[in-house]
């Protein structure tokens, strides 16, 4: 499912947009009266990465690979279905989705099948605690939320109409969740953003753009808090926007910030997109701005702090923000990668095709994860 989305969109240009300055926090049409959120970075109290243990640093060993005791691995995932996306709680708890339904969880020593009761395409889980996880997927005409309660998986509802398609979550709490996608054809902008009360499902407003076409899947999704959340489309010309706790408004409507299929951020003016064209763009608190470019479409960040990010890609393509700056790290694989998420700088997960997943971590940490590459 992922991967077929990705290739429609994923052209690969060769040139690099300067957007610095672009946009601001403020709606692009004048007459629109709508107050942009406060950057307040006491409030970034919940980037939902798990709190560390004492044997669990969350800096890295160093800035990029070249420290031989923090390096790539394989792992065996017990599947060759495509993985999307991957999101945990701790390092003993983590949960991995991917196509025809699949769900593996990692107990800290092995990752082993869950029973989804679907065989459709799943693209991003989170959840707010062992007992509250989140699954959205597609069957490319509806939209399908699972959820999790400790025991076992099922369907939520979500309103007729609302969302064909789902491809990212986030989530300040768990009556505070965010989803999105696309609409049917017929609808605005064909862009879905669902919001999740802690009883029920609704569709939330998309604001009106001038792009023409409209944006059709929005593809990601990030929050500094229940206040502060900014969502993005996977669209050739470029389409962000922001919530203020009451409604959203359009951050980005011009051809720049193109194609954003990852959003992750240190907090709420420390933020950054990441392009299936190959671009990285670093939002300020006040605009955004194109910081540079490779030559390979990127499809997820995650990181543990503003000085350790960590980006992934096509062909197996990683790099990492370190106190240096960004530079390119040796995954060992050549696979397809969808999703990035981990418990701390040491302690990465990252998912892909064929079952593919590869963690970064030290070599007692690789030894008792017993690595092997998707289900071989």
């Amino acid at each position: 499912m992922r991967r077929e989305f990705w290739s429609v969109l994923g052209v690969v240009v060769l040139f690099v947009l300067n957007v610095s300055g672009a946009c601001t926090s403020g709606p692009r049409k004048a007459e629109t009266v709508w107050l942009a959120p406060e950057c307040d970075d006491d409030d970034n109290d919940n980037d939902f990465s798990p709190a560390s243990d004492d044997d669990n640093d969350s800096s890295p060993e160093a800035d990029d690979d070249t420290n031989g005791s923090v390096t790539w691995s394989a792992m065996n995932s017990g599947t060759s279905e495509d993985l999307n996306n991957v999101w945990g709680l701790a390092r003993n708890d983590v949960f991995a989705v991917g196509d025809s339904g699949t769900i593996v969880h990692y107990d800290g020593s092995s990752w082993s099948p869950m029973t989804s009761g679907t065989t459709l395409g799943l693209g991003a889980v989170w959840g707010a605690s062992p007992t509250d996880v989140f699954v959205v997927g597609d069957a490319a005409t509806y939209a399908m939320i699972l959820h999790f309660d400790g025991s076992a998986w099922s369907s939520m509802s979500i309103p007729a109409g609302s969302a064909d398609a789902l491809f990212a979550l986030w989530g300040s709490a768990h009556n505070d969740v965010f989803a999105v996608g696309g609409a049917p054809k017929n609808s605005p902008n064909h862009a879905a953003i669902l919001h999740y009360d802690g009883s029920s499902w609704t569709p939330m407003a998309v604001p009106a753009t001038q792009l023409s076409p409209p944006p059709y899947y929005m593809a990601a999704v990030w929050g500094a808090s229940s206040s502060n959340v900014i969502a993005a489309a996977l669209t050739m010309e470029g389409y962000l926007v922001q919530y203020n706790g009451s409604s959203w408004a359009e951050m980005y409507g011009d051809a720049n910030a193109s194609s954003v299929a990852g959003l992750w951020g240190a907090s709420c003016d420390n933020v950054w997109a990441v392009s299936l064209e190959g671009l990285f763009y670093h939002w300020d608190g006040a605009g955004w701005s194109g910081t540079m470019y490779y030559f390979s479409a990127f499809r997820a960040i995650w990181g543990s702090s503003a000085t350790d990010v960590f980006a992934v890609g096509a062909t197996g393509e990683v790099v990492h923000l370190g106190a240096t700056g960004w530079s390119p790290m040796a995954s060992n694989t050549n696979n397809d990668l969808n999703g990035v998420w981990g418990s701390s700088g040491t302690d990465v997960f990252v998912v892909g095709a064929g079952g593919t997943i590869i963690h970064y971590g030290p070599p007692a940490a690789r030894a008792a994860r017993g690595a092997m590459i998707g289900g071989q």
